[in-house]
């Protein structure tokens, strides 16, 4: 759109000089002239109008772009802060991820710690049961000896 406006530019720039150039050789060849008949006349040609109104369109043309491009640049920037923002929580949740999973086997390692301890002490007690029923048993024959050789 740039390039379009350039060139309209450019072509009513060299319509402008043409026809100043042919007013000032008019004049100048013209008995009794003046400097002043090279003036432009109040009376535009028809093709710088057309010129005109095509530099007008592309003037708005580029305002409408221009606002354009500065809307898009705004929802730019948003986006870069927004994907700044989630780019941020994800590696801080990537960080708190690998440090519950490193809690989680350090609590694994615990647990298993644990089962082994519960493991031996469930076997311990049950032979302190057993010792136990033992011992009662060994008691019960004794207090019945007893009892045999007292009556």
């Amino acid at each position: 759109m740039k390039e379009k406006l350039e060139t309209v530019l450019l072509q009513l720039r060299q319509v402008t000089r043409e026809r100043d150039e042919l007013r000032k050789r008019l004049a100048l060849s013209s008995p009794g002239s003046t400097f002043d008949d090279c003036r432009p006349s109040p009376k535009p040609n028809h093709d710088y109008e057309r010129l005109k109104v095509q530099c007008m369109k592309a003037m708005s043309d580029l305002q409408s772009l221009q606002n354009q491009h500065t809307k898009t640049l705004k929802r730019c920037e948003e986006a870069a802060k927004e994907a700044d923002f989630y780019h941020t929580l994800h590696s801080r949740l990537l960080s708190d991820q690998s440090q519950l999973k490193e809690d989680m086997d350090t609590l694994k390692r615990k647990n298993s710690q644990l089962v082994r301890e519960h493991n031996h002490l469930q076997q311990s007690c049950e032979e302190m049961k057993r010792l136990h029923d033992e011992d009662q048993k060994e008691i019960t024959d004794l207090r019945s000896q007893q009892q045999q050789v007292f009556l």
